[in-house]
């Protein structure tokens, strides 16, 4: 059964003495894609040690898109930065990136995260196909069966 990821944020927290802080402690923006033009953000912030706080979000592309616009400009701007950003993107390389590094390259990662969003499939979607049937091999006209073989090729995508 195909599994597909979802897109995940890890915001890495600054420790008061300067170095990083225990990666349990890194807030999170999970981005799951529900059908067409449905998406659902659930960010954890894990600033309290004892409860994290998680924020829902259900929304579509655009709404997305101005969402993930706002929150590099804001991490751009924090006085007391997190100290990096690490991407996990369906499909590519995992990504370290200081946050300093953000604002230079805004429009790459929106790129990056908006055509990911349209092109991954939905969590629980299933993809049909016709069977592959080998060119070579023939149909038995007397008795009307195909004698080739047929290929399943549906895959039934789980959830996440």
């Amino acid at each position: 059964m195909a599994r597909h990821r979802c897109i995940t944020l890890y915001f890495s927290r600054v420790a008061r003495n300067g170095s990083q802080a225990n990666p349990e402690h890194d807030d999170s923006l999970r981005i799951y894609k529900n059908g067409e033009n449905n998406i659902r953000m659930v960010y954890t912030d894990r600033s309290d040690n004892d409860t994290p706080y998680v924020d829902i979000m259900n929304v579509n592309y655009q709404q997305m898109m101005l969402y993930l616009y706002r929150l590099f400009w804001l991490l751009a701007m924090d006085t007391d930065p997190f100290h990096s950003v690490q991407l996990f993107i369906p499909g590519y390389p995992t990504v370290l990136m200081p946050v300093a590094a953000i604002q230079a390259n805004i429009n790459q990662l929106m790129d990056l995260l908006g055509s990911t969003c349209i092109a991954w499939p939905a969590i629980g979607s299933q993809q049909q196909s016709a069977p592959i049937r080998n060119p070579q091999q023939s149909t038995d006209s007397g008795s009307g069966e195909n004698t080739g073989s047929d290929v399943d090729t549906s895959t039934n995508v789980g959830s996440v």
